[in-house]
Parts: structure tokens; C-alpha cells; sequence
């Protein structure tokens, strides 16, 4: 999955609307190796490193005139 179809959209808007939104997608990424995966974790199961950044992106319409 890549986070750059989704990053424009994530650098704009209020992060507390996004948090509260019930149809965000939250992806988390390991800022050491780069690895993303879709659980909480305290750390990457790949290196092991405690750098965990958490991406939430909003899965509302826009994405739905996408697969048109």
C-alpha cells in the first residue's frame, strides 16, 4: 500500500476531525525500516524498533470517485 496516493489529503484538515471519524483508515509505519502494517504494535515486527509513526487517513468519498 502506498502512502502517497494518501498524503496530500493527509496534510490537510483538523486531526481531531480525522481521529474521530469512524471510516479513517489508520496505517502505522516504522520509521526506522519503513515498514507499514495495520496493528498497534509497540514495535516493528521487522527491526524491532520502538519508532512507530501512525498515519490516519480519511475513507470517505473522495476515494469512492476514485474507482470510477
Amino acid at each position: 500500500m502506498s502512502l502517497s496516493k494518501y498524503l496530500p489529503e493527509f496534510l490537510q484538515g483538523d486531526d481531531d476531525e480525522r481521529e474521530a471519524d469512524p471510516n479513517a483508515t489508520i496505517i502505522y509505519e516504522c520509521r526506522h525500516c519503513g515498514t507499514d502494517f495495520d496493528e498497534d504494535l509497540d514495535h516493528c515486527p521487522v527491526c524491532e524498533s520502538t519508532e512507530i509513526a501512525t498515519y490516519t487517513f480519511d475513507t470517505g468519498a473522495e476515494l469512492t470517485d476514485d474507482a470510477e
